[in-house]
């Protein structure tokens, strides 16, 4: 199932790329204000975010509404709120209603993507999760390089384009998957799944360590997610920035591509708690870096943070929780990061306008080292879940 999970993964990161990573380009040439950015990321963050806990409460809960047979009816309403949006270019409340729709429907769609992953275990078929993550890294690289060429040389206009587009390529590795995979059957004597509220009560620990991660994702967007900022408190411009948003991502995929090769047997536990104490040492890194040459260093550990932490998450919830919550809780552990970068947008942006940026980098580490401390003793809280 490696080949197959790797054109989900593909698709769903590229498209991510261009409904997240390009709104801001796209919205600001049909005439947005940054204020108006900012209020239009926040709302499609979290309707995805509470959409795709509900959609993952359907999964475990139902037969019925197993992601496979979710996938395509997501994938319908993905397509219409990103076709209106050509249909509505000059007219600014309709784009910013439908943009808000094609960004929560994307957002959302990775919990049916980690869901199959769940799947796949389930029916004891394997997978290689790192390998196909990692290639979806790769893709989201390549679509970003792709696209960014295709707008200096059309117009914004290429951003809806590129999206349908890409609702069809995540259609046709929904439609490869579903031949490969076979139905999955939950079986007789299983514990029925619960709702969200009592699985978070059951489950304290790995809800607070999730706690952690946010505060963890809300530091590492501060970087991320306005970086130009802190390229140019460094002596950068954008052409530096790209260039820097281009490291980045090299130094993510070694750790993903080899992950299963040389961590997968390794305690799941252990790599995690390593991934969340390298976030706050990248941390303060960037706080200490004075120099581009600082930045350059600082993300060396971008592939022992983040990286490490993507491959890891998604198998250890799968090792832990049983299959008939295995939904809901990697549903959770997307939300959390995707709270993470939410409550950047709302507070990093005003940060780095009241404060120098060096100020805002060290409220970040602390941010960040509160978030480590948080998510290392919340693991500690409760040894290992077994399976129903």
């Amino acid at each position: 199932m490696t080949l197959a999970y790797v054109l989900l993964q593909s698709s769903y990161w590229m498209s991510f790329c261009v409904c997240v990573c390009f709104a801001v380009i796209y919205l600001q040439g049909i005439g947005f204000s940054n204020t108006k950015l900012g209020i239009l990321s926040a709302l499609g963050n979290l309707i995805g975010m509470i959409l795709g806990p509900y959609l993952a409460g359907l999964t475990d809960k139902d037969e019925r509404w197993l992601a496979l047979k979710l996938m395509p009816y997501m994938l319908v309403l993905q397509t219409l709120s990103c076709a209106a949006l050509l249909a509505v270019m000059k007219d600014q409340t309709l784009s910013f209603i439908f943009y808000v729709l094609y960004m929560s429907f994307c957002v959302s769609f990775n919990t049916l993507v980690l869901k199959i992953y769940s799947d796949i275990s389930y029916a004891q078929m394997k997978t290689d999760y790192s390998l196909a993550r990692g290639l979806g890294s790769l893709s989201f690289v390549i679509i970003s390089a792709v696209l960014g060429v295709l707008i200096e040389k059309t117009s914004v206009r290429a951003v809806p384009v590129a999206g349908l587009i890409l609702c069809v390529y995540q259609y046709i590795a929904y439609r490869i998957t579903k031949k490969q995979m076979p139905e999955v059957r939950y079986a007789a004597s299983e514990k029925q799944s619960v709702s969200m509220g009592e699985f978070i009560r059951e489950n304290g620990s790995f809800f607070l360590m999730l706690c952690g991660t946010a505060l963890l994702f809300f530091s590492h967007n501060n970087i991320t997610g306005f970086l130009i900022n802190v390229v140019r408190n460094a002596g950068g411009d954008a052409g530096t920035a790209g260039f820097l948003n281009s490291f980045m991502a090299v130094m993510e995929l070694p750790f993903m591509f080899f992950y299963t090769k040389f961590f997968g047997r390794m305690d799941q536990k252990k790599i995690l708690a390593a991934s969340f104490l390298f976030f706050s040492i990248k941390e303060l890194c960037f706080a200490l870096a004075g120099s581009l040459r600082g930045l350059y260093l600082s993300f060396l550990f971008q592939g022992p943070s983040f990286a490490l932490y993507s491959a890891a998450i998604v198998p250890y919830v799968e090792m832990t929780v049983g299959h008939q919550d295995s939904g809901k809780a990697q549903s959770l552990a997307y939300t959390m990061t995707t709270l993470g970068s939410v409550l950047s947008s709302v507070f990093a942006g005003r940060l780095y306008d009241l404060l120098s940026v060096s100020s805002t980098l060290w409220i970040s580490f602390v941010v960040s080292l509160f978030g480590t401390l948080i998510a290392v003793l919340a693991m500690k809280g409760k040894k290992r879940w077994t399976k129903n």
